[in-house]
């Protein structure tokens, strides 16, 4: 009776299956990129939930003004991605009430 070819151990074919996604991962962050971020989107957003979390009289662009539609952007991107850490960096550190640039450049986003 010959021994037929045995698969290899489920840790073992865990392991291999997941180095050949970090690669493919990695591969792709390197080599594709397709997308763009407008800086508008990252400076404006920051902006407008800085004003909103300490309060302060800041320059609204045109697409987050209330007009006759509404709006034209959205705040649904926003809080979660901009204005909670914000707020979150009042409330747990006691932030100032002046926000620095270099506070959000070095902050994990």
């Amino acid at each position: 009776m010959q021994k037929s070819a045995a698969l290899p151990a489920p840790r073992v074919a865990g392991w291999t299956f997941y180095f050949v996604l970090l690669f493919l991962r990695l591969g792709l962050v390197i080599r594709v990129q397709p997308g763009y971020i407008h800086p508008d989107e990252f400076f404006q957003s920051l902006e407008v939930a800085a004003g909103d979390v300490y309060g302060l009289d800041v320059y609204r662009p045109w697409e987050f003004l209330s007009g006759e539609g509404g709006p034209l952007r959205s705040f649904a991107g926003i809080y979660p991605l901009v204005h909670f850490p914000i707020w979150l960096y009042r409330r747990l550190l006691d932030g100032p009430t002046s926000i620095r640039e270099y506070h959000f450049a070095f902050a994990p986003s």
